[in-house]
């Protein structure tokens, strides 16, 4: 288009002076249109906000051409181009670099926990803490998980739980691992108590809870194993950290820097409807074209749990995205995935624990944060700690009777 119009537009008859104006304006505003395009064309998804700003930047030349025509080119008659363009241009961009590099730093919005490092696996397929303080305090041990240092030397009972951040709860003074423990311990009164070790991580995709699993957790004693399965986490790729930031490969790198480096053009990207959200929740599959995948990763993670002499169970947490009160299973959105994950394990031999059942009949929005943050509050750790007590003493002690309303598949 822009060559379209320097063809059209006819020689100034004040000179090459106004002549040099009309390229240098043209071209200039050429550039939003570039830049513009070069981040429409390499995005997985088009935010339909950017996309009208790339068709509005596109009509900026038009829009100059016929200023030009009939008004501008008489006005600047005589000028310097100097004045009317390198002057102007360079105080904007330097104001702008100014601008950035004082005060960028301190607008940006600050993380929400200080004093955390994150370190990735050496082909960048997972992450884990290296660093994680509070107060003070480091929480982050040599597993590279939130959580007490394990002791090397495993008592009678060890229970490894591995999953993202419905059971990690990084923030939540008690979840529903600890809780089990507790209540666990209390009624059966062991000698030697239970210990469970909650090795989640948030953010995590199946696939990378089991090579977290495979590789960083290695050399961590257990008995049991128990996979925290949660929908969402089936067609996620494998995310990985920079700068203490959470990267999703489905985006380049360079978009995902721009958007965290640069203040101002993350506030421009913010009104084109781009956000951090966007970057990390775009998936190029569904769950029905993912969920195979994932249950081929499950029984890899069996096999590998077999393989160190651990027991290996499944813990299925549904998406609980739902409004109000869900009045039985068979109107969850994704029932269907919850029968092929129990056909799954009856045929594989695995315990499996739904805990669907649980929230049957209640108001979700007191066991869930908010309505845009799909994580248990305490009571939503309370009902689940409590209701898997019971399966987990089914899980040590082969024949006990499982209470409660959650349903329970031996697998055995």
């Amino acid at each position: 288009m822009s060559a379209y119009l320097v063809c059209k537009s006819e020689p100034s008859p004040k000179g090459d002076n106004a002549n040099s104006i009309f390229w240098g304006f043209l071209t200039l505003l050429c550039i939003p249109f570039i830049v513009f395009g070069i981040w429409v064309f390499s995005s997985p998804h088009i935010p339909i906000r950017i996309f009208l700003l790339l068709s509005l930047t596109s009509f900026f030349p038009l829009g100059f051409f016929l200023g030009w025509e009939l008004i501008v080119k008489n006005l600047v008659a005589g000028e310097s181009w100097v004045n009317l363009i390198v002057l102007p241009v360079s105080s904007a961009l330097l104001t702008l670099v100014f601008v950035e590099l004082f005060f960028g730093s301190d607008l940006r919005k600050p993380d929400p926990v200080q004093n955390i490092s994150a370190m990735n696996s050496p082909d960048r397929s997972y992450w884990y803490y290296a660093r994680y303080k509070e107060n003070g305090i480091e929480r982050a041990n040599s597993y590279g998980f939130v959580g007490p240092e394990p002791n090397p030397q495993m008592p009678d009972e060890r229970v490894l739980l591995i999953g993202d951040s419905i059971p990690a709860a990084e923030r939540h003074p008690k979840n529903f691992p600890t809780i089990l423990e507790e209540e666990f311990n209390k009624e059966f009164h062991q000698e030697k108590k239970l210990e469970i070790i909650n090795a989640s991580i948030a953010a995590y995709s199946v696939e990378q809870i089991y090579l977290y699993y495979s590789e960083k957790l290695r050399d961590l004693p257990h008995n049991y194993l128990i996979f925290s399965f949660y929908l969402d986490d089936v067609n996620r790729n494998l995310r990985y950290r920079k700068n203490n930031r959470l990267y999703s490969p489905d985006w380049t790198e360079w978009q995902q820097d721009v958007y965290w480096q640069c203040y101002l053009c993350q506030r421009l990207l913010s009104l084109c409807n781009v956000s951090d959200h966007l970057f990390l929740n775009y998936r190029k599959r569904n769950y029905e074209d993912a969920f195979p995948e994932a249950l081929r990763v499950l029984e890899k993670t069996r096999l590998l749990a077999n393989s160190r002499g651990a027991k290996f169970a499944v813990l299925n947490i549904p998406r609980f995205t739902w409004e109000g009160v869900l009045p039985n299973v068979d109107t969850y959105q994704y029932f269907e995935m919850n029968k092929a994950l129990e056909r799954w394990c009856i045929g594989n031999g695995v315990p499996c624990y739904d805990t669907l059942p649980l929230l049957i009949g209640k108001e979700i929005s007191t066991l869930r944060r908010s309505k845009t943050d799909i994580h248990f509050t305490y009571l939503g750790h309370q009902v689940v700690g409590l209701a898997l007590k019971d399966f987990l003493a089914s899980l040590i002690r082969p024949g006990k009777t499982i209470r409660g309303p959650g349903e329970f598949v031996s697998g055995m």
